[in-house]
């Protein structure tokens, strides 16, 4: 029996590949869409996390950089934090009730390169305060309702074109995905905590 104190030495990534080597046709997550639950095995979660990965390489996100999450909890936020985490980045996660200055002055301070928003709502306090992020080179979102008027700019992408990205990468370079979990250490920062802000704007926790 394999000793699981090993899996210690392991990143969030590589903790999940360990898990789809295990049982990789279990359900991993559940999302309720309409009444109805839709599930995800441990395979189809490590695939879009490699598909994530992935697309945000093809789109210029380096190592060391950090990209914000503003979402509720949905599967794509876990695929887009690990996948940022998995090919070096950071990630960070934003109160949903941050108000755009509040939003402007956490992406500056942070460093943040891409934004990942789940609903036009979010989107929409994001863009407001664009001219004041210069350092945000992207926006994803997730659910296009009322997303029109953002689709024809480039600044702003939806997740399914984040995810062909990242499968044209993998055809191109099938073995770069691994390579790049594998260069994962377990004292790297894979996350940052925001502090509550209540005696001024929030810190970034590592």
């Amino acid at each position: 029996m394999e000793n699981r104190s090993t899996l210690l030495k392991y990143t969030i990534p590589q903790l999940l590949r360990w898990r789809v080597r295990e049982t990789g046709e279990k359900i991993a997550l559940r999302k309720k869409d309409l009444g109805c639950w839709n599930n995800f095995s441990w395979n189809q979660y490590y695939g879009f996390v490699r598909r994530t990965g992935l697309g945000l390489k093809a789109v210029g996100f380096t190592t060391g950089e950090k990209i914000a999450i503003i979402s509720d909890n949905i599967p794509e936020t876990l695929f887009v934090s690990i996948g940022a985490q998995a090919v070096e980045g950071i990630s960070v996660a934003i109160y949903q009730t941050s108000l755009p200055d509040e939003i402007e002055g956490i992406l500056n301070y942070l460093g943040v390169s891409i934004v990942f928003c789940n609903d036009q709502e979010q989107v929409d306090k994001v863009a407001e305060v664009r001219d004041k992020i210069p350092l945000v080179k992207k926006v994803i979102y997730e659910d296009q309702r009322g997303m029109r008027s953002y689709q024809s700019d480039s600044w702003f992408l939806h997740i399914e074109e984040l995810y062909r990205l990242g499968d044209e990468l993998h055809a191109a370079q099938p073995e770069l995905f691994e390579e790049l979990v594998d260069k994962g250490k377990p004292d790297d920062v894979c996350h940052l905590c925001l502090t509550s802000g209540t005696t001024g704007l929030p810190k970034g926790a590592m």
